[in-house]
């Protein structure tokens, strides 16, 4: 930048790019050499300020900064792809793909303004692909870096031969190219299969017992070079079961918290109904989940389903379904036919007296989520008919009063 009254100390000079400072390297009365920010594609006003002066007054043009490959991690793939690359650069916005030129397309895992991370997909063989980055307006990039090059090619490409599943063992044989067992990694889906023996020609891995439900392709990956490639891709199923329900049965007026165990959920992922009425899913793991039952207007035994969304990134999700039983019973169903008194301290303290029908001791009572508290005294005297409690206390308001049951299996 050449001008008049800049300081001659660096540090004096402030430059900026569209709000973004740059480093003045060096500096005289009448110029200033600049490194300039990094930044998002797009035009930029330029300013210099010097320190205990002021802005200068300028005819600086605006900066117009276009996306450009500085140098990136890795020059080599397999063709069967799978090798993350990162890209460093200047210019990068909204980046919409990442591409061996006019051969193939790579996925994008994130970017910033100065870096691209994106991973090699499986495509033909390329040699002199210049590595291009596309913006969201479909800018391409300017490769300075050296080479500029993506090479894919049968030599670079580790081999399946053979892979057999005894339960959670799998052996893979094939041609590796590497010897180190640390470069080879295995995945079911998005999970690790954690390799155990490895003797260079032949890998051993044992893969969760657990898992969310569904079929999940088979990848081994080395390092260096990217995923093996497999004539017939394989694949691990693990199954959706239900093997318990508890408790088995419960009130009309739902609010029943249920535990399934089985195989194959997951948070998330999977929904639970019962006799068509939803079960609210609170929590759940590959082999367990709990959920609480919705209001029913019919008693009687009702089928559970339990469904889960099925998929993996590249794969066709689908639904997953298995099923029990669950009975909606009357004999534990509370009723309530009146509440005394109706109204109390907001101190706590008041003692109320329910009255219905299928009433226990093992119910719950709460007011605006405030609990109503039994003594061992309200306890004893509870009946089928009659439940006693002493409020808690509360802000004034009026209140619905919540009953929950609990039945004794």
């Amino acid at each position: 930048i050449t001008g008049t009254g800049f300081s001659t100390v660096a540090a004096e000079n402030v430059f900026a790019v569209g709000g973004l400072m740059g480093t003045v390297t060096s500096a005289t009365a009448t110029t200033l050499v600049v490194n300039c920010p990094i930044a998002m594609a797009g035009d930029y006003s330029g300013t210099v300020r010097v320190v205990g002066k002021g802005l200068a007054t300028h005819s600086i043009p605006s900066f117009r900064y276009r996306p450009s490959v500085h140098s990136f991690t890795a020059s080599q793939t397999s063709l069967a792809g799978g090798r993350t690359i990162t890209i460093t650069g200047n210019g990068f916005k909204d980046v919409r793909a990442v591409a061996a030129r006019n051969r193939c397309t790579f996925e994008v895992l994130s970017w910033t303004a100065s870096t691209v991370v994106a991973k090699t997909t499986a495509c033909g063989e390329t040699s002199g692909a210049t590595l291009d980055v596309y913006n969201g307006d479909w800018t391409r990039s300017q490769c300075y870096a050296t080479p500029c090059d993506i090479v894919s090619n049968s030599a670079l490409t580790p081999i399946v031969t053979s892979l057999t599943q005894n339960g959670n063992t799998i052996t893979i044989q094939g041609t590796f190219i590497s010897s180190v067992e640390a470069d080879m990694s295995v995945s079911i889906g998005a999970t690790a299969c954690n390799v155990v023996s490895f003797t260079g020609t032949q890998l051993t891995c044992e893969a969760a017992a657990t898992h969310r439900a569904g079929t999940y392709p088979i990848v081994l990956n080395v390092a260096g070079y990217g995923n093996a490639y497999q004539a017939t891709p394989s694949t691990k199923t693990y199954a959706l079961t239900v093997t318990a329900i508890s408790p088995t049965s419960g009130s009309l007026g739902g609010g029943q918290s249920i535990t399934l165990t089985g195989t194959g959920f997951g948070m998330n992922y999977t929904s639970v109904t019962i006799g068509g009425l939803p079960c609210t899913v609170s929590s759940a793991t590959d082999s367990s989940l709990v959920c609480a039952t919705a209001p029913s207007a019919t008693a009687g035994a009702m089928d559970v389903f339990v469904n889960v969304v099925s998929g993996f990134a590249g794969v066709h999700p689908s639904n997953l379904t298995a099923t029990t039983q669950y009975t909606y019973d009357n004999a534990l169903t509370p009723t309530i036919t009146n509440i005394a008194p109706y109204a109390g301290s907001t101190a706590g303290g008041t003692i109320l007296t329910i009255t219905g029908t299928n009433l226990a001791t093992t119910m719950t009572v709460s007011i605006a989520g405030v609990t109503c508290v039994q003594d061992a005294g309200q306890q004893a005297a509870t009946t089928a008919t009659t439940y006693y409690c002493t409020t808690g206390k509360h802000t004034t308001d009026e209140n619905p009063v919540i009953v929950g049951a609990t039945p004794a299996n």
